[in-house]
């Protein structure tokens, strides 16, 4: 499964197509982010104290999770490549 980006897909069509949705993704997800960041103090009030502990957990969890996800894709292909080649 290619949930990250992380292993390379076969045909260049698909790889082309990973970039092209990879870009627009990043085109699309970039304005929000900025919007929160510059925003943050108005949202921490919104959310409270409370709420915002549980975003802060939540995102480094996610971060916690795709740095699994890597280490788990980065070892297979290890494996494929060096131990069982």
């Amino acid at each position: 499964m290619n949930m990250l980006g992380t292993n390379r897909p076969g045909k260049v069509a698909t790889l082309a197509m990973v970039l092209l949705v990879a870009t627009i993704v990043a085109a699309l997800l970039s304005p929000i982010i900025y919007e929160l960041y510059r925003n943050a103090d108005r949202v921490s009030q919104v959310v409270g104290a409370t709420g915002t502990t549980i975003i802060v957990r939540l995102s480094a969890f996610l971060l916690f999770c795709i740095g699994i996800e890597v280490l788990w894709h980065g070892a297979a292909e290890f494996n494929t490549s060096v131990i069982r080649p």
